[in-house]
């Protein structure tokens, strides 16, 4: 039996692996922003570096 209250069957988990040297980038730059925790933070930061390398995609298409 499911015990979390928090988790629905719609939710999905993306997990990324990033170098020793940018996890501690982003714990840094979390403690700095203050608003938000090491995870939130690590959340808005590679979601927001998909979304660029998304755009730039987009912008820039690989011709076959």
């Amino acid at each position: 039996m499911n015990t979390s209250q928090n988790t629905h069957k719609s939710d999905k988990q993306i997990t990324f692996r990033v170098s020793e040297e940018e996890h501690q980038k982003i714990r840094i730059e979390a403690a700095i922003e203050g608003s938000l925790t090491p995870n939130q933070y690590a959340k808005k930061y590679l979601l927001e570096k998909v979304n660029s390398k998304s755009i730039e995609q987009n912008l820039n298409p690989q011709e076959s």
